[in-house]
């Protein structure tokens, strides 16, 4: 499902893999950390798609699944966490400081908002 992030969100940058969203992979790709919510990360959303090998093989990879088989399957992780998606969410919200995401914030959104239309031009 991609529906697990609000579309309409401006961060929202779409799905992952095949038949996915060009804008999605060329924006995971600069990506240190990745932080996968509740998904299996099943080849169809990691393999190269339109020509990119765009999963960053050097980013640290933390996977939260309910089911602890699905973690570090597909690729490896440096974090594995069993637990439900939400709860595990709720916890790290709950230990970041409030202004945590703050430095640079206006140029990643920029930088989204012009990988979209780029992607949404392609279309």
């Amino acid at each position: 499902h991609n529906d697990a992030f609000p579309g309409n969100h401006p961060l929202y940058a779409g799905p992952l893999g095949y038949n996915g969203s060009k804008a999605a992979m060329e924006l995971i790709s600069q990506a240190d950390v990745i932080l996968a919510l509740g998904t299996r990360l099943n080849p169809f959303s990691t393999l190269p798609a339109y020509g990119i090998n765009y999963f960053p093989s050097q980013a640290k990879l933390i996977q939260v699944d309910i089911n602890e088989a699905r973690i570090g399957l597909t690729k490896p992780v440096t974090v594995g966490i069993q637990g439900d998606a939400a709860m595990v969410a709720s916890g790290i919200l709950e230990k970041l400081a409030p202004t945590a995401g703050d430095a640079d914030r206006s140029n990643r959104e920029a930088l989204i908002k012009t990988t979209k239309a780029a992607w949404e031009l392609e279309l």
